[in-house]
């Protein structure tokens, strides 16, 4: 399997931000649901990270230490399914929440964005983008894969009656029961849960009593939500590593970190530095990484995504489930010379908003 991330329509094309159009608490409501169109399932990233951010849930499977140059696919193994349990946090006007949503395929999710590692070093990669081309357009429910290579895309199946325990319901109860939902089911559920609704630490136990696919069950455990020690932007210099603190877990070894530093979103993405890392309360970036991420360009808007995460999996025939528990922040980045903007006004006298999301 190619590693990859979801799939980016927007890496040829600049989109607008959450920065400038603030849906975030739409995004995470909906972070494992999708029309059945081959978009991605599951938890992000960011992932993903385990799990990656298609919702893999499984952590990179390439060796540790450094490396560079070569564009070599990055290999992962993907899941089938992934059951997201998420912790979004509050912003200041609006309480912390908790959403839990999922599904589980025929087959691994295929991409129509292949990642390759160009650098790694201290549990960082920096990944580059290839986008394949097929000059026959793939037919509807299929996706370019490679060039002039289409696949399939794996339909979602129905995994029966899906009960969560070991989440504190606002009603006082301790369970969540899922049914499918629609004719590519996905799970989700309406009931209002606490916030968080499990202490660190605490068992969450994931049963599916089985329909087109078997009968499953997988665990995982609490997590506290994220706090990061940062006020302001994350600097982002040339030779410079870049350095990310946040308050650590009370307990050590159930949870670890995956941070995404993103800084070409709406220019068309030219890379991407992953990080999955242990959650001991702090990441420096390499320089190295840092300083090439630099090098292929950078938009208006950059952010990096720090996430925490405990991952339980099960194998079933068809491969396997990640029950993902999640807790993730976003921090803006700051560039010297990068001045972000959504219209004119936005920047300097003298210089105008590109289509890219910086004054130039």
């Amino acid at each position: 399997m190619l590693f990859t991330l979801p799939r980016r329509l927007d890496l040829l094309a600049p989109r607008f931000s959450a920065a400038v159009l603030p849906a975030l608490g739409v995004v995470a409501l909906c972070v494992a649901c999708s029309s059945d169109d081959g978009k991605s399932d599951g938890a992000a990233g960011a992932t993903g990270t385990g799990g990656d951010a298609s919702g893999s849930g499984g952590g990179s499977s390439t060796s540790g230490g450094s490396s560079s140059g070569g564009s070599a696919s990055v290999v992962e193994d993907p899941a089938v399914g992934t059951f997201a349990i998420q912790l979004i946090l509050p912003d200041g006007t609006t309480p912390g929440a908790t959403s839990v949503n999922g599904s589980v395929r025929d087959a691994v999710l295929p991409q129509d964005v292949i990642w390759e590692l160009s650098l790694e070093e201290g549990g960082c990669r920096l990944l580059e983008p290839r986008v394949p081309f097929c000059e026959t357009p793939c037919p509807s429910g299929s996706i370019c894969v490679e060039d002039d290579v289409c696949q399939e895309t794996p339909p979602r199946r129905n995994a029966g009656t899906v009960t969560i325990t070991g989440l504190q319901t606002a009603a006082g109860g301790t369970e969540v029961v899922m049914e499918p939902i629609g004719t590519a089911p996905n799970y989700s559920t309406a009931t209002a849960l606490n916030y968080p609704p499990f202490a660190e630490g605490d068992t969450i136990t994931l049963s599916a009593s089985g329909a087109d696919v078997p009968a499953f069950q997988v665990q995982s455990q609490g997590i506290s939500p994220l706090q990061m020690l940062l006020t302001g932007d994350v600097p982002l210099e040339s030779g410079q590593p870049i350095s990310l603190q946040w308050t650590p877990p009370t307990q050590s070894g159930g949870s670890t970190i995956r941070a995404i530093v993103d800084i070409s979103h709406h220019g068309g993405q030219r890379g991407e530095i992953i990080c999955d890392v242990p959650d001991d309360g702090s990441l420096d970036i390499p320089a190295a990484l840092a300083t090439r991420l630099l090098e292929l360009g950078y938009s208006g808007f950059p952010t990096v995504s720090v996430e925490r995460r405990a991952v339980g999996s099960v194998d079933i025939a068809t491969g396997r489930v990640d029950l993902v528990v999640q807790s993730r922040d976003e921090l803006s980045i700051s560039i010297p010379g990068l001045t972000s903007c959504s219209v004119d006004g936005d920047c300097p006298a003298g210089q105008t908003c590109q289509d890219d999301l910086k004054c130039g």
